[in-house]
């Protein structure tokens, strides 16, 4: 059992299913609703903001999860699995802020940055520091 690869699976889930209900309010809808935009700009933007974080938060919480409950072959290279995510969740951290610090305000209200990097420290914690133990 390794407690930070099932912390960071689980703040996966949890970023899953706020990206699901609130992001698709927030963020997508608005967007899809732009008709000003082109039809293939408002679907792109769709796939970029919406479909393939969804994807992502799936995917991870789901090898985060197995990984973290020992569940094999997962459980078998917590090192492997650590770094792909902490490398991840760690770029999207870097990204977030770097846009977040480009306009007034942003810290607070692209806060997606502090989610980025609680998932990169768990993975990093669980997959390099304590592979074996996890706590």
């Amino acid at each position: 059992m390794n407690w930070y690869l099932l912390a960071a699976g689980g703040l996966s889930t949890l970023a899953l299913i706020g990206h699901l209900t609130a992001g698709f309010k927030t963020v997508v809808r608005p967007i899809l609703a732009a008709e000003q935009l082109d039809l293939l700009v408002r679907k792109s933007a769709l796939a970029m903001a919406h479909l393939f974080p969804i994807v992502t938060f799936a995917v991870a919480a789901g090898f985060l999860l197995a990984a973290g409950a020992g569940v094999a072959p997962a459980a078998q290279h917590p090192r492997v699995i650590g770094s792909i995510f902490a490398a991840l969740f760690g770029g999207f951290g870097v990204a977030y802020f770097a846009v977040a610090l480009s306009f007034k305000g942003g810290l607070g209200k692209l806060f997606q940055w502090v989610l980025f990097f609680a998932l990169c420290a768990l993975c990093v914690l669980g997959g390099l520091v304590f592979p074996e133990r996890g706590a």
